[in-house]
């Protein structure tokens, strides 16, 4: 979906720089987010990643990214984070298509289904992934959130409860 996206803004604005910021995991070694740029077209990439000195240098070789910068250590934020369990994509008219609901997840306990188009989520329209991303992202753990999907011309209002303890934690 990340590739997808970047594309898609490539595309509205082909002269305009596209900066992405995600995760090291998401394209160390050109895996992820860069292969799926070249597999789309889009070759003319520059991975930078931060480096905070726990790993080995032996593990920092030329195909890990084209630059390397150190960054000191913060601390871990206390607060738990929540997940909501699913795989989406932009969907086609908007919204959030689900593409995969994890097993044991607080989406399949709401009843969300492979092939749900998300449209609504805590009270606010869906128009990326972006917007459940952020909603979920910002949501305490032990909160409940509503969403409302169409799943095929049926409208389904669901709620995603959170538990008190973060996925992370159990």
């Amino acid at each position: 979906a990340m590739a997808q996206e970047i594309k898609a803004i490539h595309q509205r604005q082909p002269k305009v720089m596209v900066v992405g910021i995600m995760g090291s995991g998401h394209i160390m070694n050109r895996y992820g987010v860069p292969h799926q740029l070249h597999d789309l077209g889009i070759a003319d990439t520059a991975i930078l990643l931060p480096w905070d000195g726990d790993e080995e240098c032996d593990s920092l070789t030329p195909d890990v990214a084209d630059a390397i910068f150190g960054v000191k250590e913060i601390a871990k934020s206390e607060k738990p984070k929540v997940k909501l369990g699913v795989v989406i994509e932009n969907g086609e008219v908007g919204g959030a298509q689900v593409k995969e609901v994890v097993a044991a997840s607080v989406a399949l306990a709401a009843g969300v289904q492979k092939g749900d188009l998300i449209t609504s989520i805590a009270g606010g329209k869906v128009t990326t992934i972006m917007d459940v991303i952020d909603t979920v992202q910002a949501t305490p753990a032990g909160r409940w959130l509503p969403l409302e999907v169409r799943r095929g011309k049926e409208r389904l209002e669901l709620v995603a409860k959170f538990p008190l303890e973060a996925a992370s934690e159990r």
